[in-house]
């Protein structure tokens, strides 16, 4: 008789992402004008809001503004502005997943985007910088 705490359940761990400003470069594009022109979108063009700020706007400021992620947003989209508002910080597929699940963020009707599909999704992009650390 196999013993139950034998049987091999290990799970592998999903993988973490993050922005790669190494590769902005790369594609001769600039993450700070990326960063730049979704913080002006939620401002509206607001050019008092740009004033406050004293300076460029950092990926602190952007947890601060509010609409910057939201379910309107394409669902990539949704994910680069996560990653920035946590200061590009790793963050594995299942952390993406359930934040994106709080804010109602999903694929059609769907609002939870499970993890191994966000990761293969996150693997094949070539738009916003994101990539594996490994």
């Amino acid at each position: 008789m196999a013993d139950k705490g034998s049987e091999n359940t290990t799970v592998a761990a999903l993988p973490k992402y993050r922005i790669d400003e190494a590769w902005f470069k790369q594609h001769g594009r600039s993450l700070e004008s990326m960063i730049e022109l979704r913080a002006g979108d939620v401002d509206g063009g607001d050019k008092s809001a740009k004033k406050k700020r004293k300076g460029p706007v950092t990926m602190a400021d952007l947890s601060k503004l509010e609409g910057f992620v939201t379910a309107e947003l394409p669902l990539l989209e949704a994910v680069f502005r996560l990653i920035l508002i946590h200061e590009n910080k790793p963050m594995d597929a299942e952390q993406i997943s359930q934040e994106l699940q709080e804010r109602g963020i999903g694929i059609r009707d769907a609002r939870v985007v499970k993890p191994q599909l966000l990761a293969r999704m996150l693997d094949g992009d070539f738009h916003y910088g994101i990539k594996r650390v490994e």
